[in-house]
């Protein structure tokens, strides 16, 4: 039999480390003085510790420990799948590395912001009322595309089709923890009180004669990093701030332009200049249900 020093020294394990592991039940003595407490240990039980040791040494926690000690034939796959457990949260400390390296460049670039004039404009759009979740789902272009799609083929159908690229407006929700979509296309003349999209919202409206302030990026095999935004919304968004305005997110416009073909080749980020008449530069819209009652 061996005292725990002495056990400790053949095994390399700290006398510490021992009696952290008969606590645990991972490695107990194989007796221990009724009178004195002392802990002793067989011959028997070096090959275990040294076991235990090889697998702390490598990384595995102490539930894959206790797992190797319960069954010592397991061991070897126990660190085997420690193993590509750590592999994996290194790859993934990589791209996490990789992406944090692109935000920090992005956040180098300089941005060109200009305003411009706009005159009044018709519009029709589509209202989606999503909660901080569900936005997520939308950041996917194809929930997007088709409600562009069904209300370009709506427009058609009542001979007023969309005259320019499509935008899309981000406003507060019913509630904190919801915000309001609006996708919406230009047209020539504002629509009928009647007009209609089966199983969405509509909006309506003309937006005045403005100044907007704008920021605008193509798609030239240089996107920003995935998930952060845009150096470009950064740099307006502080240009809003360096005006002394109040943010509002009603007043920005993301705007998609294509090209002739209508194939999408860049972003522009358009904020409407207050004009001295509400939050809202003026904006004037209705907006209507179908029958279905979807909101």
């Amino acid at each position: 039999m061996l005292n725990i020093g002495e056990f400790a020294q053949w095994t390399g394990l700290t006398i510490k480390a021992l009696r952290l592991y008969d606590e645990r039940g991972i490695l107990a003595p194989a007796e221990v003085d009724p009178f004195s407490g002392y802990r002793r240990y067989s011959a028997g039980q070096l090959r275990d510790a040294i076991m235990i040791k090889a697998l702390r040494d490598a990384g595995v926690p102490l539930a894959g420990v206790a797992d190797a000690a319960a069954a010592p034939d397991r061991a070897a796959e126990l660190l085997d799948e420690h193993r590509e457990r750590v592999a994996a949260a290194r790859r993934a400390e990589d791209l996490a590395a990789e992406q944090a390296r692109r935000v920090l460049a992005d956040l180098e670039q300089e941005v060109s912001l200009e305003v411009r004039s706009a005159p009044s404009q018709p519009y029709a759009g589509v209202l989606v009322e999503v909660s901080d979740g569900d936005a997520r789902e939308w950041d996917d272009d194809e929930p997007a595309n088709r409600a562009f799609g069904a209300l370009w083929q709506a427009l058609a159908a009542t001979d007023n089709r969309p005259t320019g690229d499509f935008w899309s407006t981000i406003r507060s929700g019913k509630d904190p923890e919801h915000v309001q979509l609006v996708l919406s296309w230009p047209v020539a003349r504002e629509p009928e009180p009647g007009f209609a999209l089966d199983g969405h919202r509509v909006e309506v409206g003309t937006l005045p004669e403005r100044e907007e302030i704008v920021a605008s990026w193509t798609f030239d095999g240089t996107d920003p990093a995935e998930g952060a935004m845009h150096p470009a919304a950064i740099a307006l968004v502080e240009e809003v701030e360096r005006r002394d305005l109040d943010l509002n997110l009603g007043l920005l416009r993301q705007v998609g332009v294509t090209d002739q073909s209508g194939a999408p080749i860049g972003v522009e980020l358009a904020y409407a200049l207050p004009c001295g008449t509400d939050s809202d530069a003026g904006r004037t819209a209705r907006v209507q249900a179908n029958r279905s009652g979807l909101t």
